[in-house]
């Protein structure tokens, strides 16, 4: 719900290197974009849409959730030339085309609730022929792990609690815990064999069957 959405907005702002990688790509790419059109899928607070506004000649931002009321907000004070719409990205109507897609649209482990069909169903229906997606590639790689102090906070946790026996809990935090994607940062010491691609995507050519 707009709770949970503005949280994971939250964790996404707050996950500096990965705004910088996208400042980085505005920056770099958006040299050329003085009379560019760009449209931002899943808008949120607008970072993105304001990066891309200080760049392009327009922005469209699309943004279903109640926050396009803010989005609103920061996008007058910042880049009076981004366009909010407060509508599903598949309801998108336009009467242009567009030469870029910008979209945050990347779920845990990647694929993990993400709203990468939403980002194609514009690129389908908008995106001029060799117009750009950003980003443009990605890629999803997979290695053992072992975390032990992260196993004891979770799990042993319950072997003990202020001198109780709870480990009947166990199962249950296992459940909790093991059964759905975490995100956290680990040390690479950790790791207990190379990392493996298990997934990539050109996202100028990937296709929603792609992803099943």
């Amino acid at each position: 719900g707009h709770t949970a959405s503005f949280a994971k907005i939250l964790e996404m702002l707050k996950d500096t290197e990965r705004v910088d990688a996208y400042r980085r790509a505005i920056d770099q790419l958006g040299a050329s974009w003085s009379d560019s059109i760009v449209v931002d899928v899943g808008a949120g607070t607008g970072v993105l849409s304001v990066m891309c506004g200080k760049r392009a000649k327009k922005v469209v931002a699309i943004e279903a959730s109640r926050l396009s009321h803010f989005l609103r907000k920061v996008v007058a004070t910042n880049a009076p030339n981004v366009e909010v719409h407060d509508i599903r990205a598949e309801d998108l109507e336009l009467t242009e085309k567009v030469d870029v897609v910008v979209s945050e649209w990347m779920g845990y482990c990647l694929l993990f609730e993400n709203m990468l069909p939403s980002v194609l169903s514009v690129r389908d229906r908008y995106l001029k022929p060799g117009g750009m997606m950003l980003p443009s590639k990605c890629r999803l790689l997979l290695a053992p792990l072992e975390d032990q102090n992260w196993r004891k906070q979770k799990l042993d946790f319950w072997s003990s609690v202020h001198g109780i026996d709870m480990s009947c809990l166990i199962p249950l935090a296992r459940a909790t815990y093991c059964g759905t994607p975490q995100h956290h940062l680990v040390d690479a010491s950790k790791l207990l064999a190379d990392p493996q691609v298990i997934f990539e995507a050109d996202l100028h050519t990937v296709q929603i069957g792609d992803l099943e």
